[in-house]
């Protein structure tokens, strides 16, 4: 049980109270520059949320927390070999902090944990245990001490307060009581709660009583005695942190001035500078810190005066502006960074590049992924594939021969045929547990033959060294070959090709503008633009319909410029700067077509396009 703790000390509150951290900053820098400007609620609910990260040991993980970028700077500085770790949960009884790579930086947002020690209490934690208990002394002993000497209060009989008492009920008794122990109100207990007065109050003056009742009454129903045990909780947690001191300060603060705004909206503009003046004939000086209850006067009385006297009325603007800060810290620091995602040797091969293809990566298991010899064994692990680029990663196993070659293709799944020749390079980036594990690397290149060119019409794009190949999205299905020659042998590997990370915009024209043929989508990526749709005309024959055929294109680029291209009777036409080649193709039976217009030696920034028109009609991307 010792050794658990010492883990929990040294992790998890550590992780809270550095990630809450951010958020109290950046709560003071609001506080700094927007106190008079906004509802002073919000800066409670705000308070509120910094509180639950200092005391609840987890969060929702979001894409829009800030505590990702966390994970972005330790990416950038501990370097390509640097995986992230899965992140457990807190509340289990087995984790123990570790680094997360070998003299790497300690992952703060997403801690590795492994098995507790058998050790007992570190140094760090009897020290944390140590300040907890002499935080708690200091906090509670003040507390304790003032109820004891609370319960020799007197019940109030008094007309004004009597009357307040009947038009005030509550679902909890509140007590109103007199003491002469004290020398300004304060309101103390959360299920029973008592409003006690000095006796030194001058019971004539309504007005005084009215604000004071009324400011204690607030403090009631808002819960805020159970507000500040809380706060204390959490100072008592995190005493190591100054800025948990700050925090505790000054939401205690802003917990008395919400108060004041709502008695100044009860009773009137007109009467805030009486109320001002209560504040300051009641100012309490005292020797003893009385941080457990709800007083009437503070010591940030001048603060206090200074709201009142600022405030403004609260306007659809300043509660939309409030709003918008509560819903954003929430979404930005109250929620925790992502889990980074796997993505295996690939984080040595790719480095933070892989986690880009986090989503993309695949692990084949059919038989043809796996050659097993007599010396060796050898196995795709894992692909990730791209428009234009080939990832794996090869393990092998066993006593493998140091001469190491490796070819590969794409390949037709159902019959015998190439469509791409890969370009490639192979290198081994780890060994571990009798497994060497290598990366291959490749970009697709023009088919090995001419026949194969001529085998089906639609790799036929264009001729020559201009030919332009299109993206593996296409080829979902087929597969990917691999040749790895070893001791004058070739081994042969297989694995789909599937999951392809694609760069494109897509486009949905709207079919009703249309009689006969129409568009159902568009697709633009840097080398080609692809359409599908549908025609409810009926065609003799292929040639028929090709001849029927009439495309106009545009695509607008930023700044106005425009890349035209058309297609009609037989014939493409394009820009010089821009040259292209077109492939098309129909089913007489169903009516579905295709047009495929491929660049020739350029490439579209996909950045820069605002929108395609087609045939007139004007569409910017969806995605």
């Amino acid at each position: 049980m010792w050794n658990i703790w010492n883990e929990v000390m040294a992790v998890v509150i550590l992780q809270m109270s550095l990630l809450a951290s951010v958020l109290i900053v950046t709560l003071l820098i609001l506080r700094a520059l927007a106190i008079h400007r906004l509802p002073k609620k919000a800066f409670l609910v705000l308070w509120g949320i910094a509180l639950c990260r200092l005391l609840i040991p987890f969060s929702v993980p979001s894409r829009f927390s800030i505590y990702n970028l966390f994970n972005w700077l330790k990416g950038m500085f501990t370097g390509a070999g640097s995986a992230p770790a899965a992140t457990p949960n807190p509340g289990t009884a087995s984790y123990a902090a570790t680094a997360s790579a070998e003299g790497a930086v300690p992952d703060i947002v997403n801690p590795v944990f492994a098995e507790p020690s058998s050790a007992g209490l570190s140094v760090w934690a009897v020290i944390w245990l140590i300040g907890l208990a002499a935080c708690a002394w200091f906090i509670l002993a003040p507390h304790l001490r003032r109820r004891r000497d609370y319960k020799s209060a007197l019940p109030v009989d008094n007309e004004i307060v009597n009357r307040w008492l009947r038009e005030h009920t509550a679902k909890r008794t509140v007590q109103i009581r007199q003491s002469d122990k004290i020398a300004s109100p304060l309101t103390y207990g959360i299920w029973k709660p008592v409003i006690l007065l000095p006796k030194t109050m001058d019971w004539t003056n309504e007005q005084t009583l009215l604000y004071v009742l009324t400011h204690e009454y607030i403090h009631i129903k808002r819960l805020d005695i159970l507000y500040k045990w809380l706060l204390a909780a959490a100072l008592f947690l995190h005493w190591f942190n100054p800025l948990v001191w700050i925090m505790y300060i000054m939401a205690n603060r802003d917990i008395e001035i919400s108060c004041d705004e709502a008695v100044v909206r009860t009773y009137g503009e007109r009467n805030k500078s009486s109320y001002a003046l209560t504040l300051i004939e009641l100012e309490e000086k005292k020797s003893a810190l009385t941080p457990l209850f709800s007083n009437f006067s503070k010591n940030a009385v001048e603060e206090r005066i200074v709201a009142i006297m600022k405030r403004k009325k609260t306007t659809v603007l300043s509660l939309l502006v409030a709003l918008a800060f509560i819903t954003g810290a929430t979404f930005v620091f109250a929620t925790s960074a992502e889990k980074p995602k796997e993505v295996g040797m690939f984080a040595k091969a790719l480095g933070n590049e892989a986690y880009k293809y986090a989503e993309n990566i695949n692990k084949p298991s059919d038989e043809a992924a796996r050659l097993v010899a007599e010396d060796y064994t050898l196995y795709i692990d894992s692909t990730i594939f791209t428009d234009h680029h080939v990832y794996a990663i090869i393990g092998a196993e066993g006593n493998l021969p140091e001469d190491l070659s490796i070819s590969g293709k794409i390949v037709y799944a159902g019959h015998v045929q190439d469509l791409y020749g890969l370009n490639g390079t192979i290198e081994e980036i780890e060994a571990r547990d009798g497994v060497r594990y290598f990366f291959y690397s490749a970009v697709i290149t023009e088919l090995q033959t001419e026949q194969n060119k001529a085998i089906d019409p639609m790799l036929a794009l264009a001729a020559g060294d201009s030919y332009k190949r299109s993206s593996l999205r296409d080829w979902e299905g087929e597969n990917l070959e691999l040749t790895l020659g070893l001791d004058n042998r070739e081994h042969i590997l297989k694995a789909t090709v599937a999951n392809v990370s694609t760069n494109a915009l897509i486009f949905y024209p709207d079919g009703d503008l249309y009689k006969g043929d129409y568009y159902s989508k568009v697709v633009l990526t840097p080398w080609e633009i692809k359409f599908s749709g549908h025609s409810d005309k009926t065609y003799a024959s292929y040639e028929e319909w090709d001849k029927a055929l009439n495309i106009k294109l545009t695509i607008v680029l930023s700044g106005g410029k425009k890349i035209n291209m058309s297609y009609s009777g037989n014939r493409n036409s394009s820009e010089e700067d821009y040259p292209t080649g077109m492939s098309r193709g129909a089913n007489m039976d169903t009516g579905d077509f295709y047009h495929w217009w491929n660049f020739r030696n350029w490439e579209l920034d996909l950045g820069e396009v605002r929108s395609i028109i087609l045939d007139g009609k004007t569409y910017r991307p969806v995605k």
